[in-house]
């Protein structure tokens, strides 16, 4: 299997690497992952996602993970590039936002998110009941509207750990 990780930040000594102990677990499964960098720097617009997307085959992933607001990169990326892919996890999806600093990426989208479903065989979308940065709410309308599997959890918070077991369990599936 091979996944296509989505996440915000070039991976630094100085920047916490989400998730890394679970993509280490993953590789015993004999299940590759891969996670692009996308320079800090950058001003965070989809454009500038899209562009990087591009370079990469995106059609070769199996699965695409994606985490908190880089959620609507993947879906509309996969709507806009018509990929077909045969799972999409959405960890705690920021669908939208209050916060400033990030105002300008939550420019409407171009697509319907219902229109995810003519793309991917399996919509799973895993949020925390403690999460204080994602409404979970807004995670339950994207859900209803792509017939997503809906996964709520408590104690992980916004999932910023490096290693999420419950995370592990579902891309072995």
């Amino acid at each position: 299997m091979k996944i296509l990780w989505i996440h915000w930040f070039k991976r630094t000594d100085k920047v916490v690497d989400f998730f890394k102990k679970t993509w280490e677990n993953l590789a015993k499964f004999w299940i590759e992952v891969f996670s692009p960098d996308f320079e800090i720097w950058e001003k965070i617009l989809y454009k500038n996602w899209e562009k990087l997307l591009d370079s990469l085959d995106v059609k070769s992933f199996d699965t695409i993970f994606a985490h908190s607001m880089w959620c609507r990169v993947a879906m509309e990326y996969i709507i806009e590039k018509q990929i077909y892919i045969k799972k999409l996890l959405l960890i705690a999806p920021a669908i939208h936002t209050t916060r400033k600093e990030v105002q300008d990426f939550y420019i409407p989208m171009k697509h319907k998110f219902s229109e995810i479903n003519k793309y991917v065989e399996e919509i799973i979308i895993l949020v925390s009941l403690d999460d204080t940065v994602i409404r979970i709410d807004w995670a339950k309308e994207l859900a209803r509207q792509t017939w997503a599997k809906f996964i709520e959890v408590n104690w992980y918070g916004h999932f910023n750990f490096e290693e999420v077991s419950i995370i592990e369990d579902i891309l072995k599936e």
